[in-house]
């Protein structure tokens, strides 16, 4: 039998707590509340805990705060944002967090909640163990990881060779295309490791391009690639799971800050995925 999971639903607004607890109660879940982070994370040293659900403004500790505090007790935990969405900078900052999944206020749906921290908990069950990860990331600081594919389908061609030379320092294959039908080809047959998108390509629609590659590759790590993106369109993106935005003009630092830590991520799931591969029958340990 399947052991009852475990929420904490995070809000300083009561009809906010209220609502979440009766929605995921009837789910058959075991919810408890807080409406300060301070008191989830005393709550949190002494209780199980599967998702922490919990709104981003919070006074006192932020929920993101909460998020990374909370990790460091429950290492594995899944945790979603409540967020308003009041300015592109926000939205901008939300997209570049390390959460598993979104509730945007105001809930159309209350009861597709349900659904979305169980499409959160199923990306977890099948990203890879952290103990291989972390056991993994040794191999990658000794340059022992594989040699990893990118595609990069951008229109310019400065800003493609602007990527090969920030990528040079990487164990990676950059692959560039500039149409719709080059990225088809480069993506249809072999799952890339990572993906570039410029969203000025005039005849590739990125949003049902990367819906197409999600439903087909979860895990993903999808770069954008953009001008000026509106609040709309980066609420669509952080809806797909797109892991970064860099905004033109390019520049290193920008591009390291967004993209350097993404794809030393990439390096250790890759490397953490070999650890794990079966050894054949007649190999020798």
């Amino acid at each position: 039998m399947q052991s009852q999971l475990n929420v904490l639903v995070v809000d300083d607004e009561p009809a906010i707590r209220m609502t979440l607890e009766s929605v995921f109660a009837d789910a058959g879940w075991c919810v408890r509340t807080a409406d300060t982070a301070e008191e989830a994370l005393e709550q949190l040293q002494k209780i199980s805990c599967d998702v922490l659900v919990t709104d981003k403004n919070l006074p006192g500790i932020n929920g993101v705060k909460l998020i990374r505090e909370a990790r460091r007790v429950h290492r594995d935990l899944v945790a979603l944002l409540i967020t308003g969405y009041a300015s592109v900078e926000s939205a901008e900052e939300t997209l570049h967090l390390d959460v598993d999944g979104y509730l945007e206020k105001p809930f159309e749906d209350v009861y597709g909640l349900v659904e979305k921290v169980r499409l959160a908990l199923a990306r977890r069950k099948r990203a890879q163990p952290l103990v291989a990860i972390q056991k993994a990331r040794a191999s990658v600081s000794k340059g022992a990881s594989g040699r990893l594919r990118f595609v990069a389908a951008i229109s310019s061609e400065g800003d493609r060779a602007w990527l090969r030379k920030e990528m040079e320092s990487t164990s990676c294959e950059l692959c560039s295309v500039n149409s719709a039908v080059e990225l088809s080809r480069h993506t249809d047959q072999e799952r890339p490791d990572m993906l570039f998108l410029d969203a000025s390509l005039k005849e590739l629609d990125i949003f049902q391009v990367i819906a197409k590659l999600r439903a087909k590759y979860d895990d993903l790590a999808i770069v954008v690639i953009a001008d000026a993106p509106s609040l709309r369109d980066l609420v669509r993106l952080i809806d797909l799971k797109v892991q970064a935005l860099v905004r033109r003009p390019l520049d290193h630092d920008q591009f390291q800050r967004r993209v350097g830590s993404l794809v030393e991520l990439v390096q250790i799931k890759a490397s953490a995925s070999d650890e794990m591969q079966p050894r054949s029958a007649g190999a020798i340990p």
